[in-house]
């Protein structure tokens, strides 16, 4: 089951086009390639939604802020927007995705 609130959702949707665009092209440019080149391919497939959802941060209002007045008080009440994938805000996104990239390029040089 995926948990998310505001646009969380779409951290799994970048991800899912990242990994589209690098199996597209390993699989067009490089059918024949060994393992090594496919792990490698798995690292700039994280790499690539770690950029995908860091320009989507930048891109997107920082607090979505919306004012209401209490009808019974007349007190303004402020409620902001808060973007998390399983609890996880959407800005800390890239660098897990950055830090499991990173993981993945080390486990391709480490000898078996």
């Amino acid at each position: 089951m995926i948990i998310w609130r505001g646009h969380g959702f779409l951290v799994v949707l970048i991800l899912l086009l990242s990994t589209f665009i690098v199996e597209f092209i390993y699989n067009v440019f490089m059918p024949d390639a060994g393992m090594l080149v496919r792990q490698l391919a798995g690292a700039f497939m994280c790499f690539l939604a770690a950029i995908g959802v860091f320009v989507y941060t930048r891109l997107s209002p920082r607090q979505k802020t919306r004012k209401y007045v209490d009808s019974e008080t007349g007190d303004f009440i402020v409620s902001t927007s808060k973007d998390s994938l399983f609890f996880i805000p959407v800005r800390f996104w890239t660098v897990i995705y950055a830090v499991l990239g990173i993981a993945m390029l080390i486990a391709c040089f480490l000898p078996t």
